[in-house]
């Protein structure tokens, strides 16, 4: 089987005013919560991301994808967020815009008809601007979850 090679890439806006009361960074209202991956550092508000991937369909019912994300500030003047649209970075601690990458690995195994077992790894990169803003740790993050379906 042919591996499937995607490209996901995206713009939100950010908020070009600080001092202005009207939040016109984008709000997704309900986002789910692994918009960018199982990790979930960092929300879906004023950001410029691309991620590229590939997935390998292997024998014994595998399905193996890697992928990386990348991720800029949309707007210098606006900072990162959560993923409920609460600051987690202010505008002003760095002017720069790149925010960090995060590769990723997916594993899902097809045990049965009705049982899957899912396994996530992934590591945050720290960009210049988390670095200026003093938040300039890497990260780790390792998920494993089990799915019955009827």
């Amino acid at each position: 089987m042919r591996p499937r090679i995607a490209l996901m890439t995206g713009v939100t806006s950010g908020d070009d005013d600080k001092n202005d009361p009207d939040l016109q960074t984008f709000n997704p209202y309900y986002p789910k919560g692994n918009y960018f991956g199982e990790a979930t550092l960092l929300g879906p508000q004023n950001d410029i991301h691309l991620r590229p991937s590939v997935e390998l369909h292997l024998p014994k019912n595998l399905v193996v994808t890697p992928n990386w994300t990348f991720w800029w500030r949309q707007n210098t003047a606006d900072g990162v967020y959560r993923i409920n649209v609460v600051p987690q970075v202010a505008a002003d601690a760095s002017p720069a815009r790149y925010i960090g990458s995060q590769p990723e690995l997916y594993v899902e195994w097809q045990l049965e008809r009705h049982l899957q077992l899912g396994l996530a790894y992934s590591y945050f990169f720290t960009g210049t601007f988390l670095k200026e803003a003093g938040l300039g740790k890497n990260g780790s993050y390792v998920g494993a979850w089990l799915t019955y379906k009827m």
